[in-house]
């Protein structure tokens, strides 16, 4: 007689609780107490990869044969395996597998004790935006730079998957690799192909409880349960799975080669009408495409909630929050006392690296690590960024120390700055200077001690970058994949329909867009969709919810949809403008993805 491990097998069997199982001397009938031993076998085995010594397995035989399989604190339950041809039993990557003769198999889910799982939870009538870490979350911090980075960034994430696998790399137009940030010939020039941020696949579970007050979301290196699923950009076209995505580390630079890009240095980025946005970046070839909402909702959404435990966004990086980001150029005073019009010292020119200001007569707050464009000659643009054009050059330093040297008697204060690099010249009659804002790169060096960070540390002017995605939200940036119309929210993920026409591949989402502009406090949540997250209920406040903000004309005419803003505290990672047709603003930003989708 046959046998399976140690179990015989049965000739016969009477009644219902009864298996096969394939055997060298063909199939046989085994007992039910042979096939749970030989279960709990197999799952014994791998006792010491699983990190579990309590091990379960128990049997319902009433109607039908299931097993439940208790692994430390996880349980999982097979379907009925009545009848069914069992070929092996195993555990794979903390995964238990059944297969079968017909070449089927189950997944059960994970069972592996150590895969943890890292989650937020949020409190819904409170209405705070503040989360409480959940899983193996819990008590983790995560720190990102602000300012000046002279101490030690604590980010318990940067050792976490996925997060630790967030990194920048140059990525050629058929989607190869050429290098990673730190490889000795990495560079962001656009010479080794479009600077990305490579995004490695997860698994993520989000929901709500029973009674609708708490919402959950939690991420996993495997998939725990049937919770879990794979985020929409990790699934191409025909359903097969995506181990890595890529988002553009930088918005698109104003060249007109009618395709976008994503470099860094001496490139500025551009706006672009929705139209052009969504065409130039399918320009680029085959899998590449505009930032879209799958990415956005579905993989930015989960990973920046559960890392920083909120839904104030603004609250870890402001953005370009104010109005006055783009500043008149101000003028720049050699001597002290030139500042407030005592121009008894007579120096017309100093050659320096640094110049007075009146703060009180200037249109925005500079501070230490901003960067500025100061007007010279072409003997003294020397550095790396400096533009050459005569009397008309351009220097580019960064500033390195602000002091106050007078206060004069109505309070107005008169400030020393001090810059970086070459000495510059400086004309007493023409020499100005001004903010450089909108350069890629321009928070390159906050990557040099921290994961995430930004320039400044108080609200206002702030570039940042968020694990290697410099501004993310810091500027209105289209999103392709979804319209509104008619209070109505349509989405796709499908590259092919990314445009202007609202075609057969965009589905409408289960509820309504919000009927008027305001702060958000609800995102709807459609079942046959949960990868697309767009605002449902206004109402709120910047402190409450989502603290940012929604505009929505609701009209028929089909409108474009775009996220983050510049201007004001309410333009954080989670608000959204859907009043724009696809061609009558060239305002906003543009951002290239790529993902091997078909």
């Amino acid at each position: 007689m046959g046998r399976i491990r140690s179990y015989d097998l049965l000739e016969e069997f009477k009644g219902d609780e009864t298996f096969v199982v394939e055997t060298d001397e063909g199939t046989k009938s085994l007992s039910v107490g042979a096939i749970k031993a030989h279960i709990t076998t197999a799952v014994e085995e791998k006792a010491d990869m699983l990190n579990q010594n309590d091990i379960e397995v128990a049997s319902d035989t009433d109607s039908e044969y299931s097993l439940t399989i208790t692994v430390g604190a996880k349980t999982v339950t097979t379907p009925n395996l009545k009848g069914r041809s069992i070929k092996s039993i195993d555990v794979v990557a903390g995964h238990l597998m059944i297969y079968f003769v017909d070449e089927t198999s189950i997944d059960l889910g994970v069972i592996d004790g150590s895969v943890p799982i890292y989650g937020v939870c949020r409190d819904i009538p409170s209405h705070s935006p503040e989360l409480k870490r959940t899983g193996d979350a819990v008590d983790l911090i995560a720190e990102v730079g602000k300012g000046e980075i002279d101490e030690k960034i604590r980010n318990d994430f940067d050792s976490i998957y996925p997060w630790s696998e967030i990194k920048r790399c140059t990525l050629a137009d058929d989607g190869t690799v050429t290098s990673y940030r730190g490889d000795p010939d990495y560079t962001e020039n656009g010479s080794k192909g479009q600077v990305m941020v490579e995004i490695p696949k997860f698994y993520l579970a989000h929901y709500f409880d029973e009674s609708g007050a708490k919402e959950y979301w939690s991420i996993s290196k495997e998939k725990i349960n049937n919770k879990y699923r794979l985020p929409k950009p990790f699934i191409a076209k025909d359903g097969t799975e995506l181990d890595k995505i890529y988002i553009a580390a930088f918005k698109t630079t104003n060249e007109a080669s009618g395709m976008l890009d994503s470099r860094g240095g001496d490139f500025y980025s551009g706006t672009f009408t929705y139209a052009n946005a969504i065409e130039f970046a399918k320009a680029r070839g085959k899998n590449w495409h505009h930032f879209d909402l799958a990415e956005l909702t579905d993989v930015i959404y989960p990973l920046f909630i559960i890392e920083f435990a909120t839904l104030n966004s603004q609250s870890v990086f402001y953005g370009n929050c104010v109005y006055s980001k783009y500043p008149s150029e101000d003028n720049v005073y050699i001597c002290e006392n030139h500042c407030w019009g005592d121009w008894t010292d007579e120096t017309e020119s100093i050659v320096d690296n640094g110049f007075y200001f009146c703060a009180d007569n200037v249109n925005c707050e500079y501070f230490v690590g901003q960067e500025i464009n100061i007007k010279t000659t072409e003997e003294y643009a020397t550095g790396e960024l400096d533009y050459k054009d005569g009397d008309n050059s351009v220097a580019t330093r960064k500033i390195v120390d602000i002091e106050v040297v007078h206060t004069d008697e109505d309070g107005n204060e008169y400030c020393y700055l001090i810059f970086d690099g070459d000495p510059v010249l400086l004309d007493a009659e023409t020499a100005t200077f001004s903010l450089n804002m909108d350069r890629n790169g321009i928070t390159n060096s906050v990557l040099e001690s921290a994961s995430s960070g930004s320039l400044k540390a108080v609200e206002g002017n702030c570039e940042f970058v968020y694990r290697g995605i410099e501004n993310l939200y810091g500027e209105y940036t289209w999103v392709a994949g979804a319209f509104a119309k008619d209070a109505k929210y349509y989405v796709t993920d499908n590259f092919d329909a990314y445009g202007t026409v609202l075609t057969d591949d965009y589905k409408a989402l289960s509820y309504d867009a919000i009927g008027k502009s305001g702060y958000i406090t609800k995102f709807g949540y459609d079942n046959d969709m949960s990868w697309a997250l767009l605002p449902t209920e206004g109402g709120g406040s910047s402190e409450t919810d989502f603290c940012d903000n929604f505009a929505n004309r609701g009209v028929s005419t089909l409108r474009s949809i775009r996220f983050g803003g510049g201007t004001a505290l309410s333009c954080g990672l989670f608000s959204f403008y859907c009043n724009m047709t696809t061609t009558n603003s060239s305002s906003y930003c543009a951002r290239l993805s790529y993902r091997s989708y078909q």
